[in-house]
């Protein structure tokens, strides 16, 4: 994967606000395997979000929580399951667990991944943004940034995460898709 240039403090800003309103607190489940965790539900949740971010639909998520007899109730404080494919291979669109390895930290795997710090340190529950050696966290399936490199267009970056050119358009208010800046920062919702 490509590795990106140091974000400025405006857009970091940004991405760290657009991170703290759409991820949640997840716990790797407790002596579960198979690609398991949990989640507990925050105000204003449902399962549509937990889709989005998980990559597992909702019909997985329900098959995985019997107790959850309709999809629209849940309620903070409620522990949900989530369905993860357990798989180390890095994504754009879906969940993978990295382990760290020598020289890594949690800002460096951000780059590497697309991503804020604080997507994964939330993701994990990371106190103080600090990894350990050989752990293995989550890596979320978003929500992911891209910086503009030189001749790339908005169908481009649309193209590379799976994603249509109208979607990125509307979630980074762009009025010209055919208009974008080197070092423009482009929120991947």
């Amino acid at each position: 994967m490509k590795k990106h240039p140091v974000l400025s403090t405006c857009g970091l800003a940004l991405i760290v606000a657009l991170a703290a309103v759409s991820l949640l607190p997840v716990q790797l489940a407790a002596g579960q395997s198979g690609g398991y965790i949990t989640v507990v539900v925050q105000p204003g949740d449902n399962l549509g979000l937990y889709a989005r971010i998980y990559g597992a639909s909702g019909l997985a998520i329900m098959a995985a929580n019997p107790d959850i007899k309709d999809g629209n109730l849940i309620y903070p404080g409620q522990v949900i399951t989530i369905p993860v494919v357990k798989t180390f291979t890095p994504s754009l669109t879906t969940p993978f667990y990295y382990t760290v390895v020598a020289g890594d930290n949690i800002y460096s795997i951000a780059r590497q991944f697309h991503m804020d710090a604080s997507a994964i340190a939330y993701a994990n529950g990371i106190k103080d943004n600090i990894v350990i050696l050989g752990k293995t966290y989550l890596i979320p399936a978003g929500p992911h940034f891209y910086i503009v490199q030189k001749y790339q267009t908005l169908w481009d970056i649309a193209a590379i995460y799976g994603t249509s050119m109208e979607r990125l358009q509307t979630f980074n208010d762009i009025p010209n898709p055919a208009v974008l800046y080197i070092g423009q920062f482009v929120y991947i919702p």
